[in-house]
């Protein structure tokens, strides 16, 4: 590794940080993660892991609206196409590992870490560095992190109100097999008419309206608490809930009516 004042290349200052050992790490971790969880021997190289990393790179850099365009005739890029295959890529790409499983603390011991394993990331770079469909640059982003999950598997996908829209979550369904649930703003709802927050105060906290879009197969829930709390989605919800109400005293429960998606006729909105 070299000293800082060594450093003359960008690649000297990323081995500053990702030592050798540290990258043999993540080749020991990632093929055990493979048998562990596919008994596939995927056979990474340490020469083949930096090929990958740089892949990524170089995706960090151009980037395409899906992961499969790098390689599709027309808009082929090269660098990317000639260093290694799609399907290589993806398969890496889905093993990538590199915490030591085995020295994870079990679930219901102290220590255990409840946050699981993260799938996929995307960092912000910055306004205009991605081109945003006509989508919009939330569903834009969405679509790119289930991009390689595999399709119709049923998945469930939550994301706060910044993303939801109802485009997302039936396309979502419809293309990718995966339900999703998420917060969103009134305005976006598209003539949804639900109970007024007023009416919904009288009735009192955990007070519930919901309709079905008949057209998306989507379900929008308004629910008052201390304020309304608009969710959209298409993940079968339990009837019944029991929450704890923080502003209850002595940490009492209220039981709250979380209704399904599938919802009867008289509670539709939409074509």
């Amino acid at each position: 590794m070299p000293h800082y004042d060594e450093v003359q290349t960008p690649l000297d200052l990323f081995r500053m940080f990702i030592t050798e050992d540290i990258l043999s790490n993540i080749v020991d971790q990632t093929n055990l993660n493979a048998m562990r969880k596919k008994n596939i021997a995927l056979k990474l190289s340490l020469e083949e892991l930096r090929r990958f990393l740089g892949v990524q790179m170089l995706m960090s850099i151009l980037k395409l609206p899906a992961i499969r365009m790098y390689w599709e005739n027309g808009i082929r890029y090269s660098p990317v196409a000639d260093t290694m295959s799609r399907d290589r890529f993806i398969s890496l790409r889905s093993f990538f590992h590199i915490c030591d499983d085995t020295l994870m603390i079990p679930k219901g011991e102290v220590g255990h870490d409840k946050l699981g394993i993260v799938y996929d990331i995307e960092i912000y770079t910055g306004k205009g560095a991605v081109e945003i469909s006509e989508l919009g640059q939330g569903t834009d982003v969405v679509l790119r992190l289930v991009e390689n999950l595999p399709r119709f598997m049923n998945f469930k996908l939550f994301f706060d109100n910044f993303y939801t829209g109802i485009d997302l979550i039936h396309k979502l369904r419809v293309e990718y097999g995966i339900e999703s649930c998420g917060t969103i703003r009134s305005n976006r709802m598209r003539g949804a008419v639900l109970d007024t927050d007023a009416n919904m105060k009288k009735k009192g906290r955990g007070s519930v309206d919901f309709r079905f879009e008949r057209h998306s197969e989507v379900s929008v829930v308004k629910w008052s608490t201390n304020q309304s709390i608009w969710l959209l989605h298409t993940v079968q919800s339990p009837q019944l809930i029991s929450v704890r109400d923080g502003m209850a005293q002595h940490g009492n429960t209220s039981k709250l009516i979380a209704p399904e998606s599938s919802v009867t006729t008289t509670n539709q909105w939409g074509a």
